[in-house]
């Protein structure tokens, strides 16, 4: 196996065959022990494959979370509590990325679920005063149906879509890789 290795701490760029047995070798500060730690950074990049897959599902869900949160915000102003839905959407992420959750009642059941109490976290629990709750009902819901119904078709996108092994252990070695040289990253940026 071969590693190319370019612009990582002061290796401009490196070949290394990985054969049994290797030893890198050198004067000090010639990058010996960054190319131990991008080393190590790779090989533990490719551990737990799944673990990687659901931080990926993860960082996607919470991205959509973020874009409804927006949306009810354009929709409701200040009609209602951000915290009860955040609560909301926080839990039903955790659900939606246990594997057993589509087992049974389908994707669709699943997510009607989900726009069902997210709905009616809104219309009964997310208002910040008794005033907003009455004005509440009495406003158009449509936009808010709209805004559920863009999220759940989001979500199941989400779901159901594979990541590429390549897209995901590329993004497990980036986050490795700044994880192993954090120290180094942080150090130069005081320096500057």
């Amino acid at each position: 196996m071969k590693i190319l290795i370019k612009n990582i701490g002061p290796v401009s760029s490196a070949e290394i065959d990985l054969l049994g047995l290797t030893v890198v070798g050198g004067f000090n500060d010639s990058g010996k022990s960054t190319v131990g730690k991008a080393l190590f950074a790779l090989t533990k990049s490719f551990r737990n494959k799944e673990q990687q897959f659901n931080y990926e599902q993860r960082n996607k869900i919470t991205s959509c979370n973020s874009e409804l949160m927006s949306k009810l915000r354009g929709i409701l102003g200040g009609k209602f509590s951000p915290q009860t839905i955040n609560m909301t959407l926080r839990r039903y992420t955790s659900y939606l990325l246990e594997p057993e959750v589509f087992s049974s009642g389908g994707i669709e059941e699943t997510l009607d679920m989900v726009k069902n109490s997210i709905y009616n976290d809104i219309m009964h629990r997310s208002y910040s005063s008794r005033e907003a709750k009455l004005s509440l009902f009495d406003d158009n819901p449509e936009p808010i149906t709209e805004a559920l119904t863009q999220y759940i078709s989001d979500l199941k996108t989400i779901i159901t879509s594979n990541i590429n092994d390549d897209e995901l252990y590329r993004g497990s070695y980036s986050r490795m890789l700044t994880s192993v040289f954090s120290r180094e990253i942080n150090n130069k940026r005081n320096i500057s």
